[in-house]
């Protein structure tokens, strides 16, 4: 996979510094995506267009986070997550291994979902 994070395309937010934002060989971070300060995007990793990936966030290896989430402070998806279209994962939230989190769902504050779980459609 090639790394794609020209300053055009993957970064449409203004830093203090760009050093605080770290990318991996093999990430693909596409146009329309915001990745704050103090976010590492990894190897493997999708981020797509309407993202935002915000402040403190960890995004790992084999993640895919799609069109219109929300990933926000001190967050961690891990690898093999999938965290889709409308949903909002928030501040201090872990999303871990093999587990999907999908449209118009809400993970909130120090909750943990963690493997093989599915949380679909929240009320």
């Amino acid at each position: 996979m090639n790394s794609v994070h020209t300053p055009a395309q993957a970064i449409t937010e203004t830093t203090s510094s760009p050093c605080e934002i770290e990318f991996v060989p093999g990430t693909r971070v596409t146009a329309g995506t915001r990745v704050t300060r103090g976010t590492r995007v990894t190897r493997g990793t999708r981020v797509t267009a309407g993202t935002r990936v915000t402040m403190g966030t960890r995004v790992t290896a084999g993640t895919r986070v799609t069109r219109g989430t929300r990933v926000t402070r001190g967050t961690r998806v891990t690898m093999g997550t999938r965290v889709t279209a409308g949903t909002r994962v928030t501040c201090g939230t872990r999303v871990t291994r093999g587990t999907r989190v999908t449209r118009g769902t809400r993970v909130t504050m120090g909750t943990r979902v963690t493997c093989q779980s599915d949380y679909t459609l929240a009320a």
